[in-house]
């Protein structure tokens, strides 16, 4: 080989070696001056699916503290607990994080929850071996290959379980319902559970009809039950209004909790429940007739012969009714009726509700009301509890009011002179 060949080569050589060093130390500034990227939020949605997985989406809030660009070219992750794969993801669309700022990304997930709720059940936590596998590109260097391995021992949560306890609903003239449900929150875990907030809200295909909140921080021993009251508004008047006569409807029920364990802290979960539910659209209350049983100038003993009509398509019971009567501004009566009313679905049952009247608390005109055909405004206020096949209405107190034009002279049935 002649002599200025191999001149050539040995030149050729010394400026790859010179080349492959000034590489090598360029990587190792970096990475001696390399600043890990820092979480600074995470923000996630969560799904519930019917064949028992989650399927989520984490938004991470990274800050990027470094001289220069980091861009990660594709990004896939898996977590495993005794070699079985519980979670996988991947991210295939370039993320950048520019120099001396924070970005946002969205990375999603499945996890096989109820695999896991099998696999696990009779332990409280285990080792989540964590694969980070991604390209990365900084300066000059294209898709670095790299393959993060992470270890750590994690506590399962498992989910708190709501028991209905009652609930309170009061239901004023323009159709709003305010609505108290107070549950049972029992904590299965052998840790604290703490719920720095919680706001939920109901759509009904597409439309808003109930939301909430409750502020004030929930804290959940270990094995620990609470009673905790949720306040919320519902439009029942539009309700009633938009799916009279239906069946059933679809139910969007959101949920957002800020939730710490002792391994996570205030992490930001929705979670949004999607149910086909049938629904409670009316009940049909018709006054067919009102018997006089006594007449007398000290009080009234009364008879009203009322049919009650469940249209739904859900069987209800009620009881411990307790109801006020007004006519005319007047109190006419004041009652209870004890025995429990079902209503089977799609049918109507009739009812009689006895009714006192002290003459001496209302005007003067009483018996020119009762006798007479004159037209009278009336006003019924009435509460009780309502039961239904449900679980989560297991209890619901009710408190309505109803007004309108009664003709009492056509409803009466006249007592005979003896």
């Amino acid at each position: 080989m002649p002599s200025s060949i191999k001149k050539t080569l040995k030149v050729v050589a010394i400026s790859i070696g010179s080349i492959i060093l000034l590489c090598g130390l360029v990587i190792l500034v970096l990475v001696l001056n390399f600043k890990k990227p820092d979480i600074l939020a995470t923000d996630s949605i969560i799904t519930f699916t019917e064949d028992g997985k989650i399927l989520g989406k984490t938004t991470i809030k990274l800050s990027n503290d470094n001289h220069f660009s980091i861009k990660i070219d594709s990004l896939h992750y898996t977590m495993k607990i005794y070699g079985k794969t519980y979670l996988s993801g991947k991210k295939d669309s370039q993320l950048v994080l520019a120099a001396h700022t924070s970005s946002n990304f969205t990375l999603p997930y499945i996890v096989e929850a109820k695999a896991m709720d099998e696999d696990f059940k009779n332990e409280d936590s285990a080792v989540n071996h964590f694969l980070i596998d991604c390209y990365v590109s900084i300066w000059g260097i294209k898709k670095l290959h790299l393959v993060i391995p992470v270890a750590k021992k994690i506590a399962f949560l498992k989910q708190p379980v709501l028991i209905s306890d009652h609930n309170y609903v009061r239901v004023n003239d323009a159709g709003i319902a305010k609505v108290n449900l107070v549950v049972n929150v029992a904590n299965p875990n052998k840790y604290m559970v703490q719920m720095d907030s919680l706001t939920y809200s109901l759509f009904i295909e597409g439309q808003k009809y109930l939301n909430g909140e409750k502020i004030k921080k929930i804290e959940l021993g270990p094995l620990d039950t609470q009673k905790i009251n949720l306040p919320l508004t519902f439009n029942l008047k539009k309700f009633m209004k938009d799916f009279k006569g239906r069946d059933s409807a679809i139910f969007n029920f959101n949920v957002e909790v800020l939730i710490s364990t002792p391994d996570i802290k205030k992490e930001h979960i929705v979670i949004p429940l999607h149910k086909k539910v049938p629904l409670i659209t009316d009940i049909n209350i018709e006054v067919n007739r009102v018997k006089i049983n006594k007449l007398g100038l000290n009080n009234c003993e009364l008879t009203a012969y009322v049919k009650a009509g469940n249209p739904n398509p859900v069987d209800l019971k009620a009881n411990h009714l307790h109801y006020i009567v007004k006519v005319e501004g007047l109190q006419w009566a004041d009652g209870v009726y004890e025995k429990t009313i079902s209503l089977r679905k799609k049918s109507s049952i009739d009812l009689e509700f006895p009714i006192h009247l002290d003459t001496k608390k209302i005007a003067k005109s009483a018996n020119d009301y009762l006798s007479g055909d004159k037209v009278q405004n009336y006003e019924i206020a009435a509460d009780f509890n309502v039961k239904t096949p449900d679980p989560t209405l297991k209890n619901v107190k009710m408190d309505v009011k109803n007004s309108g034009i009664l003709h009492l002279g056509k409803l009466i049935d006249k007592a005979k002179k003896k």
